[in-house]
């Protein structure tokens, strides 16, 4: 399939936004009650899909929300100033952020864990290729967010690029 201008500029629009946006918030639902949790990731894109990486601990409510339910909401804020006026319905609010959702998957193969690991650790600053000992890997869970809407919003004080 052969992707439009439009469409690829929206991807990129897309991974700037999630590479500036510095925690993403992982919301999950059982039957009765609804959970957000703050994390680090990383993510990718392959062709037209975007691919979101986090990992955490082997047990607790986030495993277990995600065993009963593996839909996901994410929110991502990349831009965040308050602009303050005289009278409150001056006040105002500058943003940028996107809202996805997916589906999570436990990611089993350690070289895919390694990889995920990888992107998490790129988007924070790590340079070269990290090394993992293969005991604390086996001691987490790791997991992949398969991106399957997404939606934004955004509203940035004047600058050039955004006229």
């Amino acid at each position: 399939m052969r992707r439009t201008d439009k469409e690829i500029m929206d991807i990129l629009e897309i991974a700037k936004i999630m590479e500036k946006a510095q925690i993403m918030h992982l919301g999950l639902c059982n039957e009765t009650q609804a959970y957000v949790v703050p994390l680090n990731f990383g993510f990718e894109i392959e062709d037209k899909e975007i691919i979101i990486y986090f990992h955490s601990a082997k047990q607790g409510r986030k495993c277990d929300m995600i065993k009963k339910n593996n839909q996901c909401a994410v929110e991502m804020t990349s831009f965040f100033e308050l602009k303050k006026g005289e009278k409150a319905c001056q006040w105002s609010a500058f943003h940028e952020s996107i809202m996805l959702e997916g589906i999570v998957t436990l990611i089993e193969s350690l070289d895919e864990r390694k990889k995920a690991m990888d992107l998490i650790m790129g988007k924070y600053g790590f340079k070269g290729k990290p090394i993992y000992d293969d005991k604390y890997l086996n001691a987490m869970n790791v997991y992949c967010i398969r991106v399957k809407s997404i939606s934004g919003k955004r509203h940035l004080p004047y600058t050039e690029t955004n006229n």
